[in-house]
């Protein structure tokens, strides 16, 4: 049987404005995503909510989530300024063809390819941080859907 995960990708307050410049309302939006996990619960092992660090998300929302995972975006330009910034090792780093440069791979990522998961992308924003996110998962060779009803 696969193991599957669901990622709820910056679905947080933070975005709102973003969300609505791609001509989404967020109430609505918001609506969208509860309305599909509610239906889809059953399909997934494990429902992730990720949130820019520091930010705690929709409260209706997180009550509908196994866990919440920071995720940012890249400190520097390359991926080797960005290790040598943080502190973090080089290989934790890839180069990715979005604005943001350099994604970083967290150990959350990590862990799901170690257990063998597939992951379902949901949230904001396309040719941004959810293709930060689906070039991450790619790289480390774990298998990937979106779930293109939810994507902004």
């Amino acid at each position: 049987m696969t193991r599957r995960i669901l990622v709820l990708h910056h679905i947080e307050p933070t975005w709102e404005s973003g969300i609505r410049a791609k001509g989404v309302y967020p109430d609505e939006y918001l609506d969208r995503v509860i309305r599909f996990v509610r239906l889809n619960r059953r399909r997934y092992e494990r429902i992730i909510l990720t949130t820019l660090e520091g930010d705690d998300g929709y409260p209706e929302l997180r009550t509908l989530v196994d866990e919440v995972q920071d995720w940012s975006y890249a400190w520097e330009d390359t991926p080797e300024a960005s290790a040598e910034y943080t502190g973090l090792k080089l290989e934790d780093f890839i180069e990715v063809d979005t604005p943001h440069r350099v994604a970083y791979i967290y150990p959350y990522i990590k862990d799901w390819k170690d257990a063998g998961y597939t992951v379902t992308l949901a949230g904001a924003f396309e040719g941004e941080c959810l293709t930060d996110m689906e070039l991450t998962l790619r790289h480390l060779q774990i298998p990937v859907s979106r779930a293109e009803s939810l994507i902004v």
